[in-house]
């Protein structure tokens, strides 16, 4: 209603009238709406930006449909890489017609990214809906990719990436990753916590996650009933009661 009251008043919808269409159907993961939507601004003659794609790409995690997802994470590489391309060119065009090297370097640095350039919220949902999925490769894959292009994870990315390799049952991945994390100087909360050490106590790690269970703690972070249910599942596989029994009094403790 308040898009078509906007073209009946004679306005015409530009990039945020229609980025916010497809973000309100996005929010609630009706991605063919917007999917429609985009293409009504396309054929409008609208420039879809980032916050389009990332839209689109958040609608689709939310169905757990991880290739429509990443086919609008390349959508927006796509045309991210064209903008740049036209930007590199009128510069260069700009120094062969006036032969002016400090005038064509001046406009190299003016070139600004595109509207539409991926950034941490397109890689931070694209890494999401892959762990939604447990699909730890694709959430590496993204992570990695992320990186290759100047971006710094986020506590939400790495929380994505440790949660799908955690899903996975690589728990020397998700320490990793975790380790990672702490050494940006982002603090990991209880889920992160949770899903390792769920994760060690599916693989029989008990060695690694009284190591995370230790490291929960030494960054003042107090574990709940999940935390210590899955250190002691890990203590059981190896058949140390002691220790258990030990656990189970210092939670009753608190």
């Amino acid at each position: 209603r308040w898009f078509l009251r906007l073209t009946d008043d004679g306005q015409t919808p530009d990039e945020v009238s229609y980025a916010t269409m497809i973000y309100a159907h996005a929010k609630h993961g009706a991605t063919e709406q917007a999917e429609k939507w985009l293409q009504h601004m396309l054929k409008a003659g609208v420039q879809p930006n980032v916050v389009t794609y990332n839209s689109l790409i958040v609608a689709c995690a939310r169905n757990g449909d991880i290739v429509g997802a990443e086919k609008w994470a390349y959508a927006a590489e796509s045309i991210a890489l064209t903008a740049r391309v036209s930007n590199h060119t009128a510069s260069v065009n700009a120094c062969a017609k006036c032969d002016d090297e400090s005038l064509a370097g001046r406009q190299r640095e003016k070139m600004c990214p595109s509207k539409v350039e991926p950034n941490l919220v397109t890689y931070s949902a694209m890494i999401g809906a892959c762990a939604k999925a447990g699909d730890r490769i694709r959430a590496e894959w993204w992570h990695k990719r992320m990186l290759e292009r100047g971006l710094q994870p986020n506590g939400h990315t790495f929380s994505s990436v440790i949660t799908a390799c955690a899903k996975a049952g690589d728990v020397v991945a998700a320490s990793r990753y975790l380790d990672d994390m702490q050494r940006a100087q982002i603090p990991a909360d209880v889920v992160v916590y949770g899903s390792i050490l769920n994760a060690c106590a599916k693989a029989r790690d008990a060695d690694r996650a009284k190591k995370i269970f230790e490291q929960m703690q030494s960054s003042g972070i107090q574990p709940n009933a999940f935390h210590y249910a899955a250190l002691a599942q890990s203590l059981a596989h190896t058949g140390n009661w002691v220790e258990v029994e030990n656990l189970q009094r210092t939670m009753i403790n608190g």
